[in-house]
């Protein structure tokens, strides 16, 4: 476990080290943010919402053409449902690299993730003597760290509003009982 959260740490610092701006002679050929631009956004997942998924997002704008961020998400209920394979929180922290101006339009994702979810597992007994069958449900609490990559749209309004359109998936390491991780969304948020 120390090895898997180990790995996840040094991942995110090499996505965020490789996003800073360059300094020294070739300024000229990063495209630095323009002054005016915000840059913070805070967004709502309504899609994972209605699933009882509820995510909250914070992304932190780099340059014109790249963001990292931080996705929350937890679980309303015993069981979230099929899409998100009983997940009870997630953790995920990403870097974005855009194709449009201003951090808006087509992007694509890299990620990381850290996921507990509820096992729930069965377990059928026989006794022969009885000739009575006893089933017995086994909760088994599961924690995965995986990456994955995921694209999407942004769109941002002249008021600083946002909507964002995402789509993905991730696998986690090792013997884990979930193989994949859904990255999905339809948010809207503010720029700030």
């Amino acid at each position: 476990m120390k090895k898997n959260l180990l790995a996840l740490l040094l991942f995110f610092l090499a996505c965020t080290s490789f996003a800073q701006e360059i300094k020294g002679n070739n300024t000229d050929s990063v495209k630095n943010i323009d002054k005016s631009i915000k840059k913070n956004e805070i967004k709502l997942n309504l899609l994972n919402s209605i699933l009882g998924f509820p995510e909250i997002n914070y992304e932190r704008i780099l340059t014109e053409e790249s963001s990292v961020g931080l996705s929350v998400a937890f679980s309303l209920g015993e069981r979230a449902n099929i899409f998100l394979d009983n997940y009870k929180f997630m953790a995920v922290p990403y870097y974005r690299m855009f194709f449009g101006k201003n951090t808006s339009g087509f992007f694509i994702e890299g990620n990381a993730a850290v996921v507990t979810s509820d096992i729930y597992l069965s377990k059928t007994t026989y006794n022969s003597n009885t000739g009575i069958y006893t089933y017995e449900r086994i909760v088994n609490n599961e924690t995965n760290i995986g990456l994955g990559a995921a694209v999407g749209l942004k769109f941002i309004t002249k008021s600083n509003y946002i909507g964002e359109i995402l789509g993905g998936a991730g696998r986690f390491f090792g013997d884990a009982y979930h193989k994949v991780y859904p990255r999905i969304g339809v948010s809207l948020g503010k720029r700030f």
